[in-house]
């Protein structure tokens, strides 16, 4: 609402007690009259039409902040995952408070298409490159794609080696349309024990249920993991 206006304040008094009241008058809502890109590359992989689908704001419609911002942090997500890990994004909004109208604009500074071109690994101690070389979700001048990362990340995660997963690009002085992935892990520990411990009571009597599980990684192999398991319980039926 970009015409609203306030008038006031009124005052009131009664019983020694002073009350001031304003009142508020809304105005018509502004409704979106367009939405624009400036800068946005020739690129079919991002185009006008996609951003405006995946923005979600839809011309004809009132014009909210909170749906601005929103769009802004989709359209900007769309922009990295479409390759352009570089990209920068401001948005404006010109606003016609006479017509209550409004007008979103978005300006690209979307920098190289990126190509995953290598790979540096570090943090291993125990566990081979080829643990991490073997998962590798992308090959040499395919485009770079968040998603890629994410799922060579979940495939570390699921051996048991890793206690944690970090990717980045190798830092350069400056951006760069060939980028190589650094990828800094954290081996698990190599030794595991995890205990639990419950227990219950019933008409019966009363119980108690343990659980002992020792792992073992690297062993009897590098990327094997050995595990052992016990399961003692403990019942005291009353008389």
């Amino acid at each position: 609402y970009f015409s609203a206006t306030v008038t006031g304040p009124e005052e009131n008094r009664e019983d020694g007690e002073i009350t001031l009241t304003w009142k508020v008058d809304e105005g018509p809502p502004a409704i979106l009259k367009a939405v624009g890109f400036i800068g946005l590359p020739d690129d079919p992989v991002i185009t006008r039409r996609r951003l405006v689908r995946i923005s979600k704001l839809d011309v004809g419609e009132p014009y909210s902040s909170v749906t601005y911002a929103e769009a802004k942090k989709r359209v900007a997500a769309a922009l990295v995952e479409s390759g352009y890990a570089h990209a920068t994004l401001r948005g404006d909004v010109e606003v016609d408070r006479i017509k209550a109208q409004a007008k979103v604009l978005f300006y690209i500074e979307p920098g190289p298409a990126v190509r995953l071109v290598g790979m540096k690994v570090v943090g291993l101690v125990n566990t081979p490159t080829s643990a991490i070389e073997n998962r590798k979700t992308w090959k040499r001048g395919d485009r770079y794609d968040p998603d890629l990362l994410e799922k060579m990340r979940a495939s570390l995660y699921k051996t048991g080696l890793f206690g944690g997963t970090r990717m980045q690009f190798v830092e350069t002085s400056t951006p760069s349309a060939e980028e190589k992935v650094l990828v800094d892990v954290v081996e698990a520990e190599r030794n595991e024990l995890q205990v639990g411990v419950g227990g219950g009571r019933d008409n019966q009597g009363f119980n108690v249920h343990s659980r002992f599980i020792y792992s073992r990684r690297s062993f009897p192999f590098r990327l094997a993991t050995t595990r052992f398991e016990l399961q003692p319980q403990f019942v005291v039926v009353g008389a």
